[in-house]
């Protein structure tokens, strides 16, 4: 009889490190590929909401991609990624919200950099253009009632009924119209912090240079407390 296969998957070389202001980092070096993916979790979604700032985290995801100090408006953004070779993907979900950055092994640290930038110091203006995307979100998940209809949100709602776990990702359209800069800055400051994210580097790269990139990048992340 022949051994069975073991189901157990093979163990990879990880390194994890802590920077000072306590941002978790794990590096996970796969040598044969060409490419390599920079990942932000930060621990913020919708259950972490209330009923009038529903919707909020959502917004704020997108709005990191309107532009930096460094790279003011989204389409610079955008052109700086691709000279980079890169893709900058993100998602919001019920209890956390993820940025992928993935790019050419050559410009990893420059990715790297890039990613801090676009966390740490957006510049949260021109908020009409992407309520306008977003309200576009929002009404294909609704009849023409204006009911929900999203199966999952339908699901969320009905077991939690009383609870942040019951609302929608997108929020409502009235919480969407009446978010202002002020109330971007202020989600921001307080869960865009160290203690409250993890990043991840997976593919290939060199560790001391993507070590050293990640210190100088993100040592200035605010340590926050949450």
């Amino acid at each position: 009889m022949a051994a069975a296969k073991s189901s157990r998957l093979p163990e990879l070389p990880t390194e994890s490190l802590t920077l000072g202001n306590s941002l978790r980092v794990r590096l996970v070096p796969l040598t044969h590929l060409q490419s390599a993916t920079v990942s932000f979790f930060v621990r913020l979604g919708s259950r972490y909401e209330t009923a009038r700032t529903n919707g909020l985290s959502h917004f704020l995801e997108h709005m990191l991609y309107r532009g930096t100090a460094l790279h003011p408006a989204a389409n610079e953004l955008n052109l700086a990624i691709e000279r980079l070779g890169g893709t900058l993907d993100a998602a919001t979900h019920v209890d956390f919200t993820s940025y992928d950055l993935t790019l050419p092994s050559e410009t990893i640290r420059q990715g790297t950099e890039l990613l801090a930038d676009v966390l740490c110091n957006p510049l949260l203006t021109d908020l009409g253009t992407e309520k306008q995307i977003i309200r576009e979100e929002i009404l294909e998940e609704l009849n023409e009632e204006g009911q929900q209809i999203d199966i999952d949100n339908v699901s969320r709602q009905l077991l939690y009924p009383d609870h942040p776990l019951g609302f929608t990702i997108l929020g409502p359209l009235d919480n969407l119209d009446g978010f202002e800069t002020e109330d971007l800055r202020r989600h921001h400051s307080n869960h865009y912090n160290a203690c409250n994210s993890v990043l991840c580097v997976t593919g290939a790269f060199d560790a001391g240079e993507i070590e050293q990139a990640i210190r100088s990048s993100f040592d200035g992340m605010a340590n926050g407390s949450t």
